[in-house]
């Protein structure tokens, strides 16, 4: 079993081609990336929820880009889920964990289907304003 931790992006990006991990300068974005990383245990995953990608690996190489699923439909959102729960299936196995360090508008259409895969998802964030998400992350070192 398995822990993959999913952290959305964020609107303040650098202005740079960029491994995706560097790319995202928000606050809120560089502490959900240290809380996953210091809770990974060997064999654990983490991956950028991006509007515009996908589940993007924290490697890649990506450029600035101005796409929010805050701005989609729900058609629209419904299909980003989609494809994103399509390469989560490659990933997970049941019985694997998925903490989501996202906003609902990235959980909303992913959450279920994770769920009928037979994983057990987390949201240890939910309902939280983001400045309570900021304490929150900042008081949660292991």
């Amino acid at each position: 079993m398995k822990t993959v931790y999913l952290v959305s992006c964020a609107a303040e990006k650098r202005a740079a081609d960029l491994p995706a991990e560097h790319l995202y300068c928000s606050d809120l974005f560089q502490k959900a990336r240290a809380y996953a990383l210091r809770n990974m245990s060997l064999g654990d995953q983490w991956y950028i929820l991006s509007a515009k990608y996908g589940l993007l690996n924290p490697g890649m190489i990506v450029g600035t880009y101005d796409e929010t699923l805050n701005n989609m439909r729900k058609s629209e959102r419904m299909q980003w889920a989609r494809r994103v729960e399509s390469d989560l299936r490659n990933l997970l196995h049941p019985g694997d964990r998925v903490v989501f360090l996202a906003g609902q508008k990235y959980r909303e259409f992913l959450e279920p289907g994770l769920l009928a895969l037979g994983c057990q998802t987390l949201i240890p964030m939910r309902g939280m304003l983001i400045g309570e998400q900021l304490s929150w992350l900042g008081k949660a070192a292991p």
